[in-house]
């Protein structure tokens, strides 16, 4: 039965940024397959240290003497040292599929699918940690070139601030914290000249995370991060509401002809709701009035023509009211008897 501490490893594929392009990322893709191979005890095969056993070794307890009991083949733990062939092949060849898998092109720089995993390391190794005096000035460069512009973040910053350093320091240089805060100040734009007031004698690590927290909290200030919302459903259905409303004719009654309710909502009499008005309620003027009045009243012959108006019966009663400063009540009698005159001329004339 196999043990836990003698399974296998989970198959690894790296993410995208991780994975060895060249020199540009040969430090990170190193760093992943080192961790990987220490964490899961095959580190031995990485380095060598745990050589191929020669066909004919045993791992087991060897019997001693003729009649002794056939020899059992003992299971070893994963990162034991005296491992059997079969189990040799099938750790080395793990760690070998992995790295692998995790370089872009590995045909072009040089691995073959049949190299175990030390011998891969080495080729990796040897192509692209390079020290040279060539690739430390172009590291040192590419740090003095890092410079703080105007809108940028400072989180963003000093992580990529941080992972030049450690592609220098990889390569031979030496850059210390002091190194990255005289790059840092001097790179600072006019707008950004309280950081040196403010952090002026402190220490790499209190100036990196000092200010990384200040843009934190002016994110959650500023409400960043917030995801808009894209979805093309609610505006459109928004809008074709919003189209059909205003669309939509305004509501008339028919029984008092005035808007805003229809007749089986209406108070007035004949309405829906008649005899059930709120109190307060005031009854809408009737339209029509005076014109049915006056068509009623007017027995002119045909053949003569009709009394001029008068100018009082010109304006609308709407008007009248504030003019003559009445109540509506003296007011529609006062109409009443100057229609009654009118319809007394219009018989006199025609008599």
């Amino acid at each position: 039965m196999t043990s836990a501490s003698a399974a296998l490893p989970a198959y690894q594929l790296f993410p995208e940024n991780r994975q060895l392009e060249g020199n540009s990322n040969f430090i990170y893709f190193a760093d992943h397959i080192f961790n990987f191979a220490r964490g899961s005890g095959l580190g031995g095969y990485l380095d060598g240290t745990i050589i191929r056993p020669a066909p004919n070794a045993l791992p087991a307890v060897i019997a001693a003497g003729a009649g002794a009991a056939p020899v059992v083949v003992v299971a070893t733990v994963i990162n034991s040292t005296t491992p059997s062939v079969a189990e040799w092949d099938l750790r080395d060849g793990r760690l070998a599929a992995i790295i692998y898998a995790n370089v872009k092109d590995p045909r072009a720089v040089g691995l073959e699918t049949t190299d175990p995993a030390h011998t891969m390391w080495t080729k990796l190794h040897s192509k692209f940690n390079k020290q040279t005096s060539v690739t430390q000035t172009m590291a040192q460069k590419r740090i003095e070139a890092h410079i703080f512009t105007k809108n940028a973040r400072f989180d963003t910053y000093f992580d990529t601030l941080n992972r030049l350093r450690s592609e220098a320091n990889a390569v031979g240089c030496s850059i210390s914290d002091g190194d990255l805060l005289s790059t840092f100040f001097a790179s600072l734009p006019e707008t950004c000249l309280w950081v040196i007031q403010k952090y002026v004698g402190c220490d790499y690590d209190t100036v990196s995370n000092g200010l990384v927290e200040y843009q934190l909290h002016k994110d959650l200030i500023e409400n960043k991060g917030k995801a808009p919302n894209t979805s093309p459903i609610v505006p459109t259905a928004l809008a074709a509401n919003t189209l059909q409303t205003d669309a939509r004719p305004p509501l008339i009654c028919h029984n008092c002809k005035h808007r805003g309710h229809s007749k089986p909502r209406c108070y007035a009499p004949g309405g829906g709701l008649e005899g059930q008005a709120p109190a307060g309620w005031i009854p809408p003027r009737p339209a029509g009035r005076f014109t049915t009045a006056a068509a009623t009243s007017d027995n002119t012959p045909p053949g003569l023509p009709h009394p001029p108006p008068h100018p009082l019966l010109c304006p609308p009663y709407t008007t009248l009211a504030p003019t003559l400063k009445v109540r509506p009540i003296l007011l529609s009698r006062a109409l009443l008897l100057i229609v009654s005159i009118l319809d007394i001329e219009g018989k006199l004339l025609a008599f």
